[in-house]
């Protein structure tokens, strides 16, 4: 027998069970309209609970105790043969009713996009780091559409540019607000081989050096297209941070006011072209730097379901 605790997926991606053959399986699933609920219920009925003991795989609550506190809990029992779907951001956990060989897979849904950007900003409150960027799937993926290397239906690929685009003129927005008020900016490859030019190899980790882009302090999040470097006069280790996030990590730092700061970006040529489909697309206006997530709509159906033709018992 083993269990699995309490948990959402990686970014808050949708996953696909398979139970090969064996024992069966029980899962218990939060939809996520409840998602913010059971995170209340959490820290009231865990003693020390913080909010990103979730993270942890090391907490069960009982379905009855989540009941009791108005949380949505759905049951379902998956058999050998039998598949089951969680959906966006919702919690689930389970235990095996005894030995049995199965696997899982995370898909990414159209629906998934705007659970994706809030699991970002949730992750970077609880100080986790996202499974992948995004921005740099996005950045990636309009590439390869470009290149055809990737074959993609005509429904997911509009989907795809549209969100891309919307990324794009947020970033652009954001970039042009920043180089308003550092006066600093630079035009660069974005990729850490321009590290040294930049900041100096003296103040450099290993690590950071290996890494293909910069990563956001704050977000952990990679800088694809834009990042701000602040340094002081004392040549502490430089700081990086994403357009969206500067803000915040300069409250942060002590004596800040000693710290420089120098925008740096690829090129508007230099970004994934778009693969357009020749409808005009309307402005996109740029939303406010969220401090907290703001919570997601729920999918249509948030509980666990099993995709079989042999009945399932939901409770």
């Amino acid at each position: 027998y083993s269990s699995f605790c309490w948990h959402t997926e990686d970014n808050w991606l949708s996953s696909i069970s398979y139970n090969h053959v064996g024992k069966p399986k029980s899962w218990w699933g939060v939809p996520s309209s409840c998602y913010d609920k059971f995170a209340e219920v959490m820290q009231k009925t865990v003693a020390g609970a913080t909010p990103s003991l979730v993270h942890g795989l090391v907490t069960q609550i009982p379905p009855a105790v989540l009941r009791a506190n108005g949380v949505s809990v759905y049951h379902a029992v998956q058999n050998a043969g039998e598949f089951i779907v969680t959906w966006e951001r919702s919690y689930h956990c389970g235990f095996n009713h005894g030995f049995n060989v199965a696997e899982a897979v995370n898909i990414a849904l159209p629906s998934w996009f705007s659970f994706g950007r809030e699991a970002e900003e949730d992750y970077a409150v609880t100080g986790r780091a996202p499974a992948f960027c995004q921005i740099e799937l996005l950045d990636k993926v309009l590439r390869g559409l470009k290149a055809n290397t990737l074959n993609l239906s005509k429904g997911l690929r509009a989907r795809y540019t549209e969100e891309y685009a919307t990324a794009k003129d947020q970033e652009l927005q954001r970039r042009a607000k920043l180089a308003e008020s550092l006066k600093t900016v630079q035009h660069a490859d974005l990729h850490c081989k321009t590290l040294h030019e930049l900041v100096g190899a003296e103040t450099l980790d290993e690590d950071i050096e290996a890494n293909e882009y910069f990563e956001c302090e704050y977000c952990h999040c990679s800088c694809v297209w834009s990042v701000v470097l602040l340094k002081d006069t004392k040549q502490s280790k430089p700081k990086f941070s994403c357009t969206k996030h500067y803000n915040l990590i300069l409250d942060k730092l002590e004596n800040s006011s000693e710290w420089t700061s120098l925008l740096v970006t690829t090129t508007i040529g230099e970004m994934a072209p778009l693969c357009t489909n020749g409808t005009p697309r309307s402005p996109v206006s740029l939303p406010p730097t969220p401090t907290h997530p703001s919570g997601a709509q729920s999918p249509a159906v948030a509980s666990p379901v099993a995709l079989s033709s042999a009945p399932l018992a939901v409770c």
